[in-house]
């Protein structure tokens, strides 16, 4: 029944979260991650605090698949954004940290990497451009 299905609902929230270390309210639970981003970017679009416009900065990894990258291309697109990929070291496979550090400026307003890499199975160093994006008040989508 519907409150059994709550209470599941409920306990896997609060199971993700542990392995997360962050709180179930952090966790979302959805489709899958193509619409989740979608409805992510849509949300971020129509922050007036954020306030993405021309002149601005969307930015993503060369290494990220297409659920990550499909829907801030269409809020690139639908705001005038730039949209700027972080490349990848093609000896190691991981993110290069000099193109982190070119592409997150004070005109970055979301920053949207994968934890992991299902293509080539690169984990991202996925903490240090949160750290990147925070030092320049960029939201943060991992």
């Amino acid at each position: 029944n519907s409150e059994d299905n709550l209470v599941a609902l409920s306990q896997s929230r609060e199971d993700i979260a542990t392995f997360l270390n962050c709180e179930a309210e952090e966790v979302i639970l959805g489709n899958n991650a193509t619409t989740l981003t979608f409805h992510m970017a849509r949300a971020l679009a129509s922050d007036k605090a954020l306030n993405i416009g021309r002149g601005d900065n969307i930015v993503v990894t060369a290494m990220d698949h297409a659920c990550n990258v499909g829907p801030w291309e269409a809020l690139a697109r639908d705001t005038g954004a730039q949209l700027r990929r972080i490349a990848f070291d093609t000896q190691t496979w991981t993110l290069d940290e000099t193109s982190m550090t070119q592409c997150i400026d004070a005109r970055t307003k979301v920053v949207a990497v994968g934890a992991a890499s299902n293509l080539l199975g690169s984990v991202n160093n996925f903490s240090r451009v949160v750290e990147l994006a925070k030092e320049v008040g960029a939201v943060s989508y991992v």
